[in-house]
């Protein structure tokens, strides 16, 4: 990978995503795809899902100001919030305002992260965490592996390349929406077993070697 890959602070709130609820909570004042407050949601064109929200300040929101994001969210499913610039604990802060977190601020970047936040050396391509990396640029499901999923992912862009790297998402409700009636009562109560030691083994040709007492591999 390039110098310029992008690097990605990364919180994912530990929820059981079985929970969650798809319905629109329709804020006070929230009229085609806008509200009336100083806060902006806007739809993303063309797409089924998915909003960019302006007007707001992550570091500093309100009651009221984070309801409406909550409700955004769970109608939306995908939310962008451009140039917040927020510092690691700013990020895990907000994050835990949706619920306990799995992990918070964990750098997920193809270069050493410093103590004062700077990215030194490339990680070699030969290590198993960049491996583990290029193998999760494949497309998968946060968490799954977990008896219990988490609610969502959240990532905040530290260094971007000028062109490439982008991160490409999916909305499992309306594909599950668009299936015919038959495949839908055939699959309604059905389960899936994840391992992410054979999803890495898929991606990777091998079976990683994993940490001692923890579902995890690759080195720190």
């Amino acid at each position: 990978m390039a110098p310029s890959e992008v690097q990605l602070d990364y919180l994912r709130p530990a929820i059981d995503c079985r929970r969650r609820r798809v319905l629109y909570f329709a804020p006070h004042g929230h009229t085609n795809g806008h509200v009336m407050s100083p806060i902006e949601i806007t739809p993303v064109p063309g797409k089924v899902f998915g909003a960019t929200i302006t007007g707001v300040r992550l570091n500093n929101l309100s009651a009221p100001e984070f309801a409406e994001i909550q409700a955004a969210f769970l109608h939306y499913g995908f939310l962008l919030f451009p140039e917040q610039f927020l510092s690691d604990e700013e990020n895990i802060d907000f994050g835990k305002r949706f619920g306990e977190l799995e992990f918070g601020a964990v750098p997920m970047a193809n270069q050493h992260k410093a103590e004062d936040g700077s990215y030194g050396d490339i990680i070699s391509l030969e290590t198993q965490r960049m491996r583990t990396n290029v193998g999760n640029e494949a497309w998968h499901t946060d968490s799954t592996y977990w008896p219990v999923s988490s609610k969502c992912a959240m990532l905040s862009a530290v260094t971007v390349p000028a062109q490439g790297g982008q991160t490409e998402l999916a909305d499992m409700r309306a594909g599950y929406a668009a299936l015919d009636e038959a495949t839908r009562e055939r699959i309604e109560h059905l389960s899936a077993y994840h391992s992410t030691q054979y999803s890495q083994a898929h991606d990777l040709g091998d079976f990683p070697a994993q940490d001692a007492d923890t579902i995890y591999h690759g080195e720190p």
